[in-house]
């Protein structure tokens, strides 16, 4: 066996190093950092469109099964909600420009405007929930909140069942 070049072992240790150092940077992230802004803001800000019984306008407050469900992942994140409503396209477009946080609109994952924007997984049925493109972090935190609300939804709605 041959004796290692000290050049050879040196580029082996830098790339060594280099993959480690990757590692250091949390994942999922955020690349527009939605998830730390909401929570140095104080708020979760939701585009909301009236789509009963997922959501329901009641002056400018939302109720109905969407709202509460981002009413309930706010107050783990230690966050208000501010709500702005407006029709699909309009959040779609202030999603894309990272001006909303979530969107609650009744959305299912065939709506066309899923392939421009971020999505949950169906939390129900086929229903997803809306985050800007590529914010991974706030994206999993969501989706754990929903998933850790799975047995609620399912005794509020009789599952295969889409009350709309």
């Amino acid at each position: 066996m041959t004796p290692r070049r000290p050049s050879t072992v040196l580029w082996s240790l830098l790339g060594a190093l280099i993959f480690a150092g990757a590692g250091c940077q949390p994942f999922p992230r955020d690349p527009e950092r939605s998830l730390e802004r909401a929570r140095e803001r104080g708020s979760l800000r939701v585009g909301v469109c009236e789509a009963p019984p997922w959501v329901i306008r009641e002056g400018e407050e939302a109720r109905g099964i969407e709202a509460g469900l981002v009413r309930s992942f706010a107050g783990s994140l230690g966050v208000a909600v501010e709500w702005d409503w407006g029709s699909v396209e309009e959040h779609v477009a202030a999603l894309e420009a990272h001006r909303l946080d979530v969107v609650a609109a009744g959305m299912t994952e065939a709506n066309p405007s899923a392939k421009k924007i971020g999505a949950t997984r169906p939390y129900f049925g086929r229903r997803v929930l809306a985050v800007p493109p590529g914010e991974n972090a706030l994206l999993v935190e969501l989706e754990r909140h929903l998933e850790g609300r799975r047995s609620e939804l399912e005794a509020y709605l009789r599952p295969g069942e889409d009350p709309r």
